[in-house]
């Protein structure tokens, strides 16, 4: 066995241990600055946060339920990776484990864990377990109260974990140099430590992870969140405005991003901890952005799924900034009108941020707009297509949507192109109709 092979393994095992600690297997919820507080509790629910079903719900009553392509449940698609939930009597979600490609918070599962705050990713979607919320209704008539409505908080940041309070840096002698081999069926033993996946240092580690996941987290609205915002009413809308940071960038998937952990002196790591360290660097399960003030998008895979997941930025866009500063074009034959009648009634303005959608790069060459779009200040198009083509020589950010239902986000603005495995995030045309005849 080698030794990436038994680290993988020990930190599997070791998993339960960390997830009930960090996430806190007596926590349901996820409260971000965009959550519903002051309701009380009414049980828990399953929110589906990524997939092109984003933003279904559906109660969790105390039992057991099953997900994915190897049930009814509506939840996910026909590619999900089946798993199944426990509700006990207290109100906690346990994944029972054993169930082939399931992760939580980014680590494989290898026996009873608690969910707590943890996303679960199964492949074409991922779900969050919280607390369910009663009915939103406009003001006037019971009003909700959400937790910050002000947008992004902006950068995280964490104090410096000291690795001297944690391990002894203290130099080592080096043990005295001997002439003898001990062999063990034929191999020379290995005078290399254990890898150590626990310890003081480790918990910490895990504790500024946890801290910086959810900061991610609460950048943006889950898709579910989002439906409750616009559901709220104008007052809980619009708060992302020309200026703001985060004016023009919409979440288009859900992904792991690596993380620099606030070590003081990360040289001073022991040995046998580094590749420990290394495993834990990652934010699992955060919204990946695109910025359309900076560049255009390119959406490729099945019509459907392209569709599904314009339809969420529209409206993303529509939600999270003022009407009058994001306004809608559509570039289309006139075959594929129907597939963006939504638009049509999707509230718009005139003016503000143009966000054009390129249904196909057939339109680009067709229209003489290749040009105009390759202009440096050029940004806020979409273009959905099936094939890649020549999408990357015009769009700097590409979703490639995968047949197994999920993406592979890939950014050509550095250079050099960085992929990333992730979860498209999409709605379906009902979800977008219900959303639009509340706006």
């Amino acid at each position: 066995m080698s030794e990436s092979t038994a680290l993988a393994k020990a930190l599997a095992a070791q998993l339960g241990d960390d997830l009930d600690r960090i996430l806190g297997a007596n926590e349901s919820g996820n409260a971000t600055e965009f959550e519903m507080v002051g309701q009380p509790t009414m049980g828990l629910e399953l929110r589906q946060v990524a997939g092109l079903n984003a933003g279904y719900t559906q109660p969790l009553p105390p039992g057991q339920h099953s997900f994915g392509n190897n049930s009814n449940n509506p939840a996910g698609d026909a590619q999900t990776r089946p798993f199944t939930l426990i509700v006990d009597a207290e109100n906690r979600a346990w994944l029972p484990g054993g169930e082939r490609g399931i992760r939580l918070e980014g680590l494989p599962i290898s026996g009873r864990v608690a969910v707590g705050k943890g996303i679960i990713d199964a492949g074409s979607a991922r779900f969050l377990v919280a607390q369910s919320r009663p009915p939103t209704r406009r003001r006037g008539g019971g009003t909700v109260t959400t937790g910050t409505d002000t947008g992004p908080s902006g950068p995280l940041r964490q104090p410096r974990i000291r690795v001297a309070d944690y391990v002894d840096v203290s130099p080592k002698v080096p043990p005295a140099p001997t002439t003898s081999r001990i062999r063990r069926r034929g191999k020379r033993t290995s005078d290399r430590p254990e890898p150590v996946t626990s310890g003081p240092l480790i918990d910490k580690l895990l504790e500024a992870r946890e801290t910086a996941v959810q900061h991610a987290r609460s950048q943006f609205p889950d898709p579910g969140q989002l439906i409750q915002m616009a559901l709220a009413g104008p007052d809980h809308m619009g708060h992302i405005s020309p200026g703001d940071k985060s004016f023009g960038v919409v979440p288009i998937a859900y992904g792991d991003l690596p993380w620099s952990p606030p070590f003081d002196r990360p040289d001073r790591i022991p040995g046998p901890m580094v590749v420990a360290v290394q495993q834990h660097s990652v934010l699992a399960s955060v919204p990946l952005t695109v910025d359309l003030l900076n560049g255009h998008l390119g959406i490729v895979g099945e019509r459907g799924a392209c569709l599904a997941v314009a339809r969420q930025i529209a409206v993303a866009l529509r939600v999270l900034s003022p009407f009058d500063t994001v306004s809608f074009a559509l570039l289309n034959d006139e075959a594929t009108t129907p597939d963006w009648a939504w638009l049509d009634n999707m509230p718009n303005d005139i003016g503000g941020l143009p966000i054009l959608f390129i249904d196909g790069m057939r339109q680009v060459a067709k229209n003489g707009m290749r040009q105009m779009l390759s202009e440096a200040d050029a940004g806020g198009a979409i273009v959905i297509d099936d094939q890649l083509h020549d999408i990357p020589s015009l769009c700097k950010t590409v979703l490639e949507i995968k047949p197994t239902g999920n993406s592979a986000l890939l950014d050509f603005r550095r250079g050099a192109t960085t992929t990333r495995v992730s979860t498209p995030l999409g709605f379906s045309l009902q979800t977008t109709r219900d959303i639009i005849a509340k706006l």
